[in-house]
């Protein structure tokens, strides 16, 4: 097991509740607004047929910059980053679900409805398994502490890899497409 996924792991025992959560650090201001992926990535590796952990970064700008309200500094550039755990809830449709977790343990993302759509499978050499080129849609449906706002309805897309033959998986995130939406927090 490579020192990333023991690091991924024992943070997860350790937290006692699934895995760590929180923001880029050094991010000061609310996160409040709708704002755009422009890109990041997710590694993963698979620990059963069903459930992988692995780490993420995902860079969101703010849709409209200019528009401030209130007292508080509004960020324009959130970079979130962390430990995340994915979910199959239905092998069948390829229905997965996602925590997504940060460095600084400020919040958690939470996902569902999550769907991988495969492209391309190839299968794997001497081995049993394919590796599967695909896309994904991933679908934010709450979250907590830094992320308490995020309004459900929003999503991410990204294209990659699932490899039954390593357990590695690996994607990159589509600048551009979709959207996550913040409400403004409560004083």
């Amino acid at each position: 097991m490579g020192s990333m996924l023991r690091t991924v792991v024992a943070s997860a025992l350790l937290a006692g509740v699934g895995l760590s959560p929180a923001l880029s650090a050094g991010q000061k201001g609310i996160i409040e607004g709708c704002y755009v992926p422009m890109g990041g990535f997710a590694e993963t590796a698979s620990y059963s047929p069903s459930d992988q952990l692995g780490q993420y970064r995902v860079v969101l700008m703010r849709k409209d910059s200019h528009r401030q309200k209130g007292p508080h500094r509004m960020l324009r550039r959130v970079v979130i980053q962390g430990p995340l755990r994915g979910v199959i809830t239905d092998p069948a449709s390829l229905i997965l679900e996602h925590v997504l977790g940060t460095e600084e343990r400020d919040g958690f993302i939470y996902t569902a409805s999550d769907t991988f759509a495969v492209e391309a499978a190839v299968p794997c050499d001497g081995t049993v398994g394919q590796v599967f080129e695909g896309r994904e849609t991933i679908n934010p449906v709450a979250g907590t502490g830094r992320f308490a706002g995020l309004r459900p309805g929003g999503s991410l897309v990204v294209t990659g890899t699932v490899n039954t033959c390593t357990g590695l998986n690996d994607f990159e995130v589509v600048p551009g497409e979709g959207e996550i939406c913040f409400d403004a927090p409560e004083d």
